[in-house]
Order: C-alpha cells, then sequence, then structure tokens
C-alpha cells in the first residue's frame, strides 16, 4: 500500500498545498484496498510546447432568430391543439385565437427541421432589422386609453 509520499516532490515544491507533503496519502484517490498504478511520482521542471494554429468556436447567439425554423412554431402548436389554449395568429399582427382541447393541429412544415450546425448554415439568415422600431403607434394607444 502506497503510505508514504516520495521526498523529492516534498514541501520545497508546493508550499501548503494539501495534497503534498505527509498527508498526501491520506487524500488519496484510490481507495485503500486498491494500490495505485505507480510506485513514485516524477515532477519535470521542463515541458514541451508546440505552436498550434487557433481555432476560433463559432458562436451561437441568437442563433434561433437568424435563420427561421417553423418546426419549433409548428410543436408549440401542435401541443396547444392537445391541451387546449390560445396561440398567436399567422398573421402579422398579435392576434391570439382561441384553440379547442383535441383539435386538428395545422399541416406539417414544408422544410426539414434544424438539427445540426451544418443544417443552419445551410439556410438564409434573416436581416437584422437597420433602425430601431418606432414609439408613435405604441403611444397613439396608450393614448386613447387614458
Amino acid at each position: 500500500m502506497f503510505t508514504t509520499f516520495p521526498t523529492f516532490c516534498s514541501e520545497p515544491h508546493f508550499p501548503g498545498h494539501p495534497n503534498v507533503g505527509p498527508n498526501a496519502a491520506k487524500k488519496s484517490i484510490f481507495p485503500p484496498s486498491e494500490d495505485p498504478p505507480f510506485n513514485e511520482i516524477e515532477i519535470e521542471s521542463t515541458a514541451t510546447v508546440y505552436n498550434a494554429p487557433l481555432i476560433p468556436q463559432q458562436t451561437h447567439q441568437k442563433l434561433f432568430r437568424h435563420v427561421p425554423d417553423p418546426w419549433r412554431k409548428y410543436a408549440t402548436r401542435r401541443k396547444m391543439h392537445e391541451l387546449g389554449g390560445f396561440v398567436l395568429a399567422d398573421s402579422g399582427e398579435k392576434v391570439f385565437l382561441k384553440v379547442a382541447k383535441g383539435s386538428q393541429p395545422p399541416p406539417c412544415p414544408n422544410v426539414l427541421p434544424i438539427s445540426t450546425d451544418e443544417d443552419y448554415l445551410k439556410r438564409t439568415a434573416k436581416a437584422a432589422p437597420t433602425k430601431p422600431r418606432s414609439r408613435r403607434k405604441r403611444q397613439q394607444k396608450e393614448s386613447v386609453n387614458e
């Protein structure tokens, strides 16, 4: 059983570290019944460093906003037809329609769902808005209610 720590890797190299020194055997990652697969640990003072090209990770910020996926909307609509409730109409206006429980869901979308990054990159992205939305329409509605 590995009960003592080798003397060449004691306090001078890692002063104050909890896993180094005479108490290291007590905090072993191996169960007491198993012997570790090594007899001693050597720490090298040098390392070999290789230069490798940096491959940046593709950002996925606002992934589902840039490329429309009609299957996301279809899944929620199908569930609402099973449970019953209110769904947003297909028109651009904010109109809600009441859906009866157990009613017929809408037909499936004609395009395949996005399941991988390759599928996402094949689709054309929606154009980002170039200017902020006007608040004039919203202010007129608020003034009518007052």
